[in-house]
């Protein structure tokens, strides 16, 4: 008898809490959908960056060092689990641009020679990469050329170890 009535309870208040069984049913659809939103766009993501790293082939470690010789490159090699090395020269400097009144710093790094099996590949989005007998050629990153208006063709004078030197923009990358 006692559960007669305890169904009975429960019928009439679904029956007069109809809105707001909706409303959470609702609510628990959107929870659901922005979890398998968010939870696909992170998939999306992690997806695209293994795919950029793979394809650029970049590196898993960096190591900075001050005048060290070339000979330690094959040094690096022979340690168990490295699979590639590879040098490039980084030097700071410092741009003169005209929209800025400060002088803009940045870091030129060298750019392998053979571009296809380089460490740290370069995402060509425009222009070309530098000639290898071209000294003052440069690729200009992709976010800092838009927020300049630089183009390939462009030049830009920079400023190393004190000295002035006018470097022009032959491809635009990442």
């Amino acid at each position: 008898d006692l559960m007669q009535y305890l169904d009975r309870m429960l019928w009439y208040d679904l029956k007069r809490l109809w809105r707001q069984e909706i409303a959470i049913a609702i609510l628990v659809a959107c929870g659901t959908a922005i979890f398998i939103m968010a939870t696909s766009s992170t998939l999306s993501v992690e997806t695209s960056q293994k795919k950029y790293y793979a394809d650029y082939r970049f590196a898993d470690l960096f190591a900075g060092l001050t005048r060290a010789p070339m000979s330690l490159k094959e040094r690096i090699e022979e340690i168990p689990g490295v699979l590639q090395a590879q040098c490039r020269i980084e030097h700071p400097a410092l741009i003169d641009m005209p929209s800025m009144v400060e002088p803009v710093s940045c870091r030129l790094v060298s750019v392998d020679r053979d571009a296809e099996t380089a460490l740290n590949g370069i995402c060509l989005r425009s222009g070309r990469l530098p000639e290898p007998e071209q000294e003052k050629e440069v690729i200009a990153n992709e976010l800092f050329a838009a927020a300049h208006g630089l183009r390939p063709g462009d030049s830009i004078d920079v400023t190393m170890d004190g000295r002035k030197d006018t470097l022009r923009i032959v491809g635009i990358g990442m």
